[in-house]
């Protein structure tokens, strides 16, 4: 069973010991709307009000009348593990997307309403973990929660840092999430990053610190040095070939080579071991991994496979 996501220490201290029995909170019926195509990507609007109860019973309710177009989270983003609109991450978009645009919430309960309400919808732990790190490291910016602001309807979406950002920060964060995304499958979610020399468990302080500083770090667009980011990764031969039709709505990764990135031996399954060794000997490439900012070589064809038809800046 996949460990579970703690998301922050203070709330979350529970989660460890997930099961199948545990609460994430509820979404009230199903979003009322209609969906809106033409523009540079789909847009759902609300007739009706949505609501989602979360597990301390607080309401988080997107107003008649929100538009949500995904726009918290980078395009290529959504398709490592599925688009706003596919499968069961729509009804958790709807909420995420309208308090990042509105701001009345406090930002860390915000991105980690967004998690529950896709658990509680049914996404898996691998799912939902790599959108927590994909909003916390490069969704909107952090924000001061202003009591007297009244937030229009509809509520413009709040986008990520990477938004205006150029094909080089998009390339390098998107490998970083690959990386990301490797190494939570490698581990069945154990284990989120190797950070010079140790690994960062999902849910821990440092993985919150570690988002943080790619945070910070984006809004830079990566300039400065690689300090404390850990691994990074592009895709390979096979998973590029998987992903080009994109016919399972996400990216299919090869787990880590444990002799390369030795630090997870105690956090790697069998499993992931098997599926390794199944999918090399198939003739996919074994991924490189990379500890500091890659190359133009390795970020470009992924960031394009991954953006697909999105417009990035160049």
């Amino acid at each position: 069973m996949r460990l579970s996501l703690l998301l922050t220490l203070a709330s979350f201290a529970c989660i460890g010991n997930a099961s199948a029995e545990d609460f994430f909170g509820k979404f009230e019926g199903e979003p009322q709307g209609r969906f809106i195509r033409g523009g540079d990507r789909p847009l759902f609007e609300l007739s009706a009000d949505f609501k989602f109860i979360d597990p301390n019973g607080l309401e988080w309710v997107a107003p008649a009348g929100q538009k949500v177009d995904g726009a918290s989270i980078p395009p290529w983003a959504w398709s490592i593990v599925g688009g706003p609109f596919s499968g069961n991450f729509l009804n958790a978009a709807i909420v995420h997307d309208y308090f990042c645009c509105a701001r009345n919430r406090d930002y860390f309960d915000t991105h980690r309403t967004f998690w529950r309400g896709a658990r509680a919808e049914g996404v898996s732990w691998f799912k939902a973990n790599v959108m927590w790190a994909a909003i916390r490291s490069f969704g909107p910016p952090h924000w001061i929660v202003d009591p007297n602001r009244e937030p229009p309807v509809p509520c413009e979406s709040a986008n990520s840092v990477l938004a205006n950002a150029s094909m080089r920060a998009n390339g390098i964060a998107a490998t970083k999430l690959i990386a990301i995304a490797r190494t939570l499958e490698s581990t069945n979610d154990a284990v989120l990053d190797v950070v010079d020399g140790k690994v960062v468990l999902a849910g821990s302080a440092e993985a919150e610190e570690l988002f943080d500083r790619l945070q910070r770090a984006a809004l830079k667009e990566f300039e400065g040095p690689v300090e404390q980011f850990g691994l990074f990764s592009r895709l390979e031969a096979g998973e590029y070939r998987e992903s080009l039709g994109m016919v399972s709505g996400q990216v299919a990764l090869v787990p880590w080579d444990v002799e390369e990135v030795p630090e997870l031996v105690d956090y790697y399954p069998d499993e992931a071991r098997a599926r390794y060794q199944e999918l090399i000997a198939s003739g996919w490439t074994k991924p490189v991994v990379f500890y500091e900012y890659p190359d133009q070589s390795a970020w470009q064809t992924t960031v394009n496979v991954l953006a697909g038809d999105n417009d990035i800046k160049p």
